[in-house]
């Protein structure tokens, strides 16, 4: 059960804690992210892009896989 009702109850005192971890986890991820991208950040041609990827993007966007 979730309890969001409580969560400020339940967390008030950790709360900036958790500002801090989530902070550090988006950096990280942002890092990862830039470290071992698939895709290019910036292709030379959009429509050949496109073509190459759109089936990763429909499976991303649709959750078919």
């Amino acid at each position: 059960m979730s309890k969001e009702w409580d969560f400020s109850e339940i967390f008030e005192r950790d709360i900036e804690s958790f500002f801090e971890v989530v902070k550090r986890l988006i950096y990280k991820t942002v890092l990862h992210e830039n470290n071992n991208r698939v895709v290019e950040k910036i292709p030379p041609s959009w429509s050949e892009w496109f073509e190459k990827h759109v089936m990763m993007l429909w499976e991303t966007v649709w959750f078919e896989k």
